[in-house]
């Protein structure tokens, strides 16, 4: 039932209406109001038109992006469907480098690792899942660069 309380039925003028207001953005319910119809009858008459009208006007819109980004060499048309079409990302990348009081580059010191096999500072002896084997080497500790 329509809003008018009759039955509708598909016709081409509609479609034609429906597929231009979806193509251009129009929310259904406003389509709905546009053609005089409840909202969910353009739903269930005209979903093949509602559908087809938003990927003809995508499909424009890509074929005019392309052909700026391809024919005309605009950066910014080809950064832009690189990044929808090719999954192309612009990452930063931030390094750091320490210099010395002349301002001359500083190799890094070596990252430090210490290795607590009882479970390092706090853990009581006795407890955990290893309580149950001694360890004769159980109180060493392990710093410097690793070797592997």
């Amino acid at each position: 039932m329509g809003i008018r309380g009759k039955k509708h039925h598909w016709d081409e003028e509609t479609a034609k209406k429906v597929m231009t207001y979806a193509g251009i953005g129009v929310p259904h319910h406003d389509i709905a109001h546009l053609v005089d119809i409840a909202t969910k009858t353009l739903l269930k008459v005209y979903r093949k038109d509602l559908d087809l009208g938003k990927a003809r006007a995508n499909a424009t819109v890509a074929k005019c992006m392309y052909e700026e980004a391809t024919q005309t060499r605009n950066f910014s048309a080809m950064r832009y469907w690189l990044a929808c079409q090719a999954g192309w990302r612009e990452t930063s990348v931030v390094q750091s480098q320490a210099l010395d009081k002349n301002g001359n580059p500083v190799d890094p010191s070596p990252p430090t690792f210490c290795i607590f096999p009882n479970g390092g500072p706090g853990h009581t002896k006795g407890s955990g899942p290893a309580a149950e084997e001694e360890d004769p080497d159980a109180d060493i500790e392990v710093s410097g660069a690793p070797t592997g």
